[in-house]
């Protein structure tokens, strides 16, 4: 899904190409920042099947 949201993102949107691919690049840093806050106290207090349930969801 990455590969072809980021490739509609400069193939068909170049009027605004820098703009949108500034905010996918940002979405992406922000997801995974997200992932890691919301998920790091259970891997803190070892309850690892949670986060991993998660990812299989």
């Amino acid at each position: 899904m990455h590969s072809s949201l980021q490739g509609w993102a400069t193939d068909d949107a170049l009027e605004v190409r820098a703009t949108t691919l500034s905010l996918f690049a940002a979405s992406l840093f922000l997801g995974g920042s997200l992932g890691n806050f919301s998920t790091a106290s259970l891997a803190e207090t070892g309850a690892y099947a949670t986060p991993l349930a998660m990812g299989y969801w």
